[in-house]
Formats: structure tokens, sequence, C-alpha cells
């Protein structure tokens, strides 16, 4: 049994003790990780629920969804709150994430734009500012620069781009000066081809030294270069180092380390990458767990939770240090498509699937 015949995405609460998720439906759900009791449902889309994001500071929630309206939630007393965020666009939103400095969120759509957005003080709103025209097709993925200064973006019309995104007054005040005198909020600073395919995920690696894109012809591509603005104004067109694997395309990306990266999609496991000197090479493919486990699991709050829940208790002792082993069983495997993965401590991230499942991949023997 599974609480869930598909899991399209979800996200963290800081202290991993909640988990919310998208069955691929108009409803969110706050799930209690130890029980995988459902402790809330939040009702406030009208059409699929695309994409959420939990800040890890503020504790607020975004979601966005194929109505075309994103909400922002925060937790009262009793219950969670939606604030509509003012988007001026016509098509689905496909996409949002939280910056590093949480003051601001991005938004890809189908209108091919990207919306940065911000609290306005004055007016008491959820505001936007839209960067246009520089997309022939729809934004598929965002990722934010940890300096919250510069904005990744993947689209259908096969390129990865990487745009300036501060805003005066919400991020800190000291930034990069080699950057900052040349450049004003939505340039373009460059952009890359994939090679006439979608692109599916975007990520920064943790230090912003790296940026990788996965592409829907099964390809990764990775660019180490020089991000400051042309003061001519022009993007500039780099070249990226494409790595081909052996596995289906990928739906989702994140950086473990700067030299190591996991990928997940439809092969339903996770492919490691690791850069060796100066290249970047798939490195192998991890697949899920037992089909013992799998067999054995009749009931998520029963099977599933015990395995699941010592295995977050094991990943969040070693974040304080502790380094005992772990008894846990191994978890499900991915037998659908794994839609997204999450980084959820140092070398563990967590994919949700195609299956319903969300899956811990302990991959810290490869940072």
């Amino acid at each position: 049994k599974h609480l869930f015949d598909v899991l399209s995405c979800h996200a963290w609460k800081s202290d991993r003790s909640q988990l919310a998720v998208c069955a691929g439906g108009s409803e969110i759900y706050i799930l209690e990780v130890e029980t995988w009791k459902v402790l809330e449902v939040l009702f406030q889309h009208e059409q699929t629920v695309s994409a959420l994001d939990w800040a890890s500071r503020s504790e607020k929630i975004l979601s966005c969804g194929n109505d075309r309206n994103a909400y922002v939630w925060t937790q009262s007393a009793t219950q969670w709150q939606p604030s509509m965020v003012a988007l001026s666009h016509d098509r689905a939103c496909l996409t949002a994430r939280w910056s590093p400095c949480e003051t601001k969120f991005a938004i890809g759509s189908g209108a091919k734009s990207v919306h940065v957005c911000f609290f306005d003080q004055k007016n008491n709103l959820w505001a936007s500012r839209a960067i246009r025209r520089k997309h022939k097709s729809s934004v598929t993925c965002v990722a934010w620069h940890p300096s919250s200064e510069l904005l990744a973006t993947g689209s259908t019309d096969f390129k990865c781009r990487v745009f300036y995104a501060a805003i005066e007054g919400l991020t800190n005040k000291e930034r990069h000066s080699d950057r900052q005198p040349d450049a004003s909020f939505g340039d373009l600073l460059f952009e890359f081809d994939c090679r006439g395919t979608w692109v599916n995920s975007v990520a920064w690696s943790p230090a912003g030294e790296f940026l990788a894109a996965a592409a829907h012809n099964s390809m990764v591509f990775f660019i180490q270069g020089d991000f400051r603005p042309q003061r001519e104004g022009a993007a500039k067109q780099l070249q990226p180092e494409c790595v081909p694997s052996p596995c289906l395309p990928a739906c989702s990306v994140v950086f473990l380390s700067e030299r190591a990266l996991a990928a997940a999609g439809f092969g339903g496991g996770v492919a490691l990458y690791r850069r060796d000197g100066d290249v970047w090479r798939f490195h192998r493919m991890l697949s899920g767990g037992s089909a013992e486990a799998a067999a054995g699991a009749e009931a998520p709050g029963e099977a599933l939770s015990g395995s699941f829940s010592a295995k977050l208790g094991l990943f969040k002792s070693r974040e304080k240090g502790s380094r005992e082993p772990s008894e846990a069983a191994p978890g499900l495997p991915a037998s659908g498509a794994v839609l997204e993965l999450r980084p959820v401590s140092p070398g563990v991230v967590s994919s949700c699937a195609a299956d319903g499942c969300v899956g811990l991949w302990d991959l810290g023997a490869e940072l």
C-alpha cells in the first residue's frame, strides 16, 4: 500500500521532522516523517501543483501550479495561511525556488518568462519583477547561485541561461566588486545551448563554482567560467563540458560537493558524476534498496516509516558529529521515474518518484 500513487514534488522542513508533498493534484500534504501521518492538507490551488519549496529559516512554504498562481504559506498558531503572489502572466507556473537569502524567490512559467518575487512592505503583498523576452519557450527549471544574485534557468528552447537577479535592498550590501557595477536586474550574463534538447534541471555547486544542466538527451552539461557581465551588454556564449551517460534522461540534479553531482530521472535510480582532475565524468549508477524490503512493506505507517525514520535519524546524528553505525533496513527502490531530488544533509539526498515513494540516498562516500 502507498499513501499516494505518485509524488510529483516534495520539500523538507528545516529540522526534517515534516515533509510537504504533492500527489499530482491540487492539494499539498504536510506529513509527519516519524509516523507518515498527514498533519494538514493545504487547499488553495485549482489545478496541479507543479513545485514546492520550504524556506529553511523563515519556515514559509512556496507553491506554484498549473492554475497560473503561486502562494506563500505561513504557519499560524492553528493553520497554514496562504498569501497570493502578484504575477503577470497567462500560462502555467512550472517551477519555483526560494533564494538562499530567503528575501525573494523565482518562478518559471510557460509564458516564456521568469518572475523574481519579493515582499512589498508598502503594499503588504508579494510583488514580482519579470524577466521577459529572453526565453523563446517555457522555463522549466530555475536555480539560485549561493550569492542570491545570479539566477540560472533552463528552458524548452534548448538553452541554459544565467541572469543578474539582485534587487536593491533585499540582498546583502556586500556584492562581488567585479560583478555589481556592470549589471542591472534582468541582464543576461551568459547562455549555452544543450544540443537541441529540453533542459530538465539546473543546479549550482555549493560554492557557486560550477553550474550543471540536465538535458532530455541524457546528457549533463557542466560549466565553470567567468560569470561577470559583459560591459558591452551582450551575453557571452560559453562552451560547456558535455558528459553523456548510459542512463535515461535526468529530471533533477543536485550537487553533493564541488566535485560530485547526483542526477535522477526516468531510469528510476541515481546517477553519480565525479570531477577527475579537470574533467567531469559519469561515475556509476545506483539503484534503490532490496526487492525483499519492497515486497515486505505493507503500509507506509509500519514497515516503511521504521526504516525511513531510522535512516533519517542516522543522517541527523551525522550532522551533529556522531558516527555510529546504522542498522536500518534498506529503503524501497524506485520502480518509477524519479521526478525530483532534494538535499537532506551533507552527502544525503531524497527522491520522490512516480511510484509514490520517497527515498533517501546516502551518498556521503562519493564526496
